[in-house]
């Protein structure tokens, strides 16, 4: 495969895991749960250049990954996703055993933790909530009000002091109680970030 290989792991394992639970996925649920698997991932004191690759703010708001946009196209291309309805997609059997195959591999052990925190949370919280609730971090929110084009995750803003000081806020609430096991800070945080909506 001639694309970022964790892009196109990332597409599949989370592709999977949405159709799993409703059938089928489009290219901005992907977006927005390989953004939160990436913020968990930072949460657990992982660099930003651990993920492999960027995400800018898009045309009306969300996370935007090039490598996730063009890991979909190459996978639609070449018979291993195919499109259910317009704009969306499910894994074909030649995309479930290339998974299967990928799960094999080392390499992707380490991430996968994190995508399956993302994927085992679409149990607990609706995915559209999900999605409104990622709107309120505070990169995107930061993002929302920004007019230029920029990579989110920049360890020298504002708006990245800020995630760090909700994680901050979030490792003296729990403790080292959940540090094996991030889905409950993942929930919490969630959760979190919804109500801040919904008091807006």
């Amino acid at each position: 495969m001639n694309k970022l290989p964790e892009a196109i792991f990332d597409v599949l394992y989370l592709g999977k895991n949405i159709q799993d639970r409703l059938n089928d996925f489009n290219i901005s649920e992907i977006q927005f749960l390989a953004y939160l698997s990436c913020l968990i991932s930072l949460y657990d004191k992982n660099p930003i250049s651990f993920w492999k690759y960027q995400f800018i703010k898009s045309e009306n708001s969300s996370p935007y990954s090039l490598e996730i946009h063009s890991s979909i196209n190459f996978l639609k291309q070449n018979g291993y996703i195919e499109e259910t309805t317009s704009y969306y997609f499910k894994l074909s059997d030649k995309g479930l055993n290339q998974l299967s195959f990928f799960d094999t591999l080392n390499s992707f052990n380490v991430r996968k933790k994190y995508l399956d925190i993302v994927c085992k949370s679409l149990s607990i919280i609706p995915l559209n909530l999900i999605k409104e609730s990622i709107k309120e971090e505070p990169i995107m929110k930061s993002a929302f009000h920004s007019a230029g084009k920029r990579f989110l995750l920049d360890k020298d803003t504002p708006a990245m002091k800020a995630l760090y000081s909700d994680f901050s806020s979030l490792y003296s609430a729990l403790g080292n109680e959940y540090s094996n096991n991030l889905l409950a800070p993942a929930i919490v945080w969630l959760q979190s970030l919804s109500k801040r909506n919904s008091s807006v």
